[in-house]
């Protein structure tokens, strides 16, 4: 298993190496879904302290 945080700031290295294998880039879609994740990850934090407040 890779490092998201190396994935994201190295992408042209583990896409060059997908493509020797002849896969396809992956890290785009790697990047799209964990952008995604740290936006509902900080939704559900903003959530949770809006009903400790309450």
């Amino acid at each position: 298993m890779f490092d998201l945080r190396l994935i994201r700031e190295t992408p042209d290295y583990f896409d060059s190496g997908w493509k020797r294998r002849g896969l396809e880039p992956q890290t785009p879609k790697i990047i799209g879904m964990d952008e995604k994740r740290r936006a509902l990850l900080t939704e559900v934090q903003d959530l949770q302290s809006k009903r400790n407040e309450a």
